[in-house]
């Protein structure tokens, strides 16, 4: 519950939850809306939500793509709610991880749910098990990617990721970084095994040299391991610019 948050009751705390209060943090979705896993998630297995009448959804914050960016928080949408036209329009279950002040360290979770129904079925409870046992693991990506998101030909990627334990136990993880073109080939990889102690992070990083091919697109991808299980995911694409001068007929 919120007003067991360790400080909350103080004036400076009380007043703001990163991605839950005051209420502009957040936005409603009074109409139905089908209810699906994000793409990148798997935690909570393969559940068939029923559709959700009056939700509530998070206004979305940095979700950790990058490595070493400073990101003051990490934003990880749960679950998407799509319109009739199939089109995303928020995500009602999402994990905020907290990086900076006052609750930096700790973690939290929502169901954005006002429908009783469907939070009181089947689906809805192994939902909440499933996410609770989550902040329980308490590992989870804070950043992972590349240094930045675009780079000259010339330059060194530097690929990256911090992994955090918000936990009260140590664990044991592996965090994997591979680095693809656009046709899947993959170019460099690096694989490093974790042991996090409760309360603590650890970093893994690599610099790698693309090669020569001019300008292109790729795509990052990282994952978190436990027992061989992808328990966390991050992707975002690099770009490598282009260094022909402009066509100076396209300018006026």
């Amino acid at each position: 519950p919120v007003s067991e948050i360790p400080g909350f009751e103080s004036a400076a705390t009380s007043r703001s939850l990163e991605t839950i209060l005051p209420r502009f943090k957040v936005h409603a979705l009074p109409s139905s809306t089908s209810v699906q896993l994000t793409a990148t998630e798997n935690s909570l297995g393969d559940l068939n939500f029923p559709p959700a009448m009056d939700s509530v959804c998070a206004i979305p914050r940095t979700m950790g793509r990058g490595f070493d960016r400073g990101q003051k928080w990490r934003y990880l949408p749960i679950l998407d709610a799509m319109d009739s036209e199939g089109q995303m329009r928020g995500s009602p279950a999402w994990i905020t991880i907290n990086r900076a002040p006052p609750f930096e360290g700790s973690c939290f979770a929502c169901l954005g749910f006002n429908d009783s129904t469907l939070l009181s079925s089947r689906t809805g409870k192994q939902a909440a098990v499933a996410i609770a046992k989550r902040l329980s693991n308490g590992v989870f990506f804070a950043d992972a990617g590349s240094e930045h998101f675009a780079y000259w030909p010339d330059e060194r990627i530097v690929l990256g990721a911090t992994v955090m334990n918000v936990g009260d136990t140590n664990q044991s993880v592996s965090a994997h970084i591979i680095l693809r073109n656009k046709q899947g080939t993959a170019l460099a990889e690096k694989t490093v095994s974790l042991e996090l102690d409760a309360r603590q992070q650890g970093k893994i990083q690599e610099s790698v040299r693309l090669p020569d091919i001019g300008p292109a697109v790729y795509s990052i991808s990282a994952e978190l391991l436990q027992n061989e299980v992808v328990i966390d995911r991050i992707v975002h694409d690099v770009a490598v610019l282009d260094t022909r001068p402009a066509d100076t007929t396209k300018f006026m």
